[in-house]
């Protein structure tokens, strides 16, 4: 009978085997089927043994949608830039900014200006940014910056949308709207 694999062994090969190095030197952990097969070789939940080799640094994971892109330590794309800190480029750093400057700088910074005037607040990485500067939730500053009339959001799949007051599309009329025009 043959030994079984080390979790390390079963994630580098898993990589040098699943990857399609035209697309990428890494697996996706979901698509590539890497989580089903972990779970059948070795009957357990891949997430916490992915994320002790990423500590001991076997492996390097990136954050992708649906899951997590795994490297090698030498294929690993460079860590990109954290939301925080594309938020506080190029501010005083002795500065603290207010929970409205936030999320002014995080508008400003976060968006992608081709496809959007706002944000989502997950996937644009504000909320987890805005844990780290304040230490604290993020939902009731958002909630209190709207009422305010500081921002607007829009819900959306996942979070919200968050935008500057003076860059927020319209309120789509409600349904009774329509009918009562």
């Amino acid at each position: 009978m043959e030994a079984k694999l080390s979790y390390e062994e079963f994630f580098k090969r898993s990589v040098l085997k699943l990857r399609n190095t035209e697309k990428s030197r890494g697996i996706h952990s979901v698509y590539s089927g890497f989580n089903q097969a972990f779970r059948e070789y070795f009957g357990e939940d891949p997430i916490p043994v992915t994320q002790q080799l990423v500590k001991e640094g076997a492996i390097v994971t990136r954050p992708v949608k649906g899951g997590a892109m795994i490297y090698l330590p030498a294929d690993a794309p460079a860590q990109p830039k954290s939301a925080l800190s594309n938020i506080t480029a190029g501010l005083a750093a002795d500065k603290k900014l207010t929970h409205e400057e936030f999320f002014r700088e995080a508008v400003k910074k976060l968006r992608n200006p081709e496809k959007s005037r706002g944000v989502h607040s997950v996937y644009s990485g504000l909320n987890t940014a805005f844990r780290e500067y304040f230490n604290d939730d993020p939902i009731p500053a958002t909630q209190k910056l709207a009422a305010d009339g500081k921002i607007v959001t829009r819900p959306v799949k996942g979070g919200a949308m968050i935008y500057l007051p003076e860059e927020a599309p319209q309120q789509p009329k409600s349904v009774l709207a329509k009918i009562l025009e």
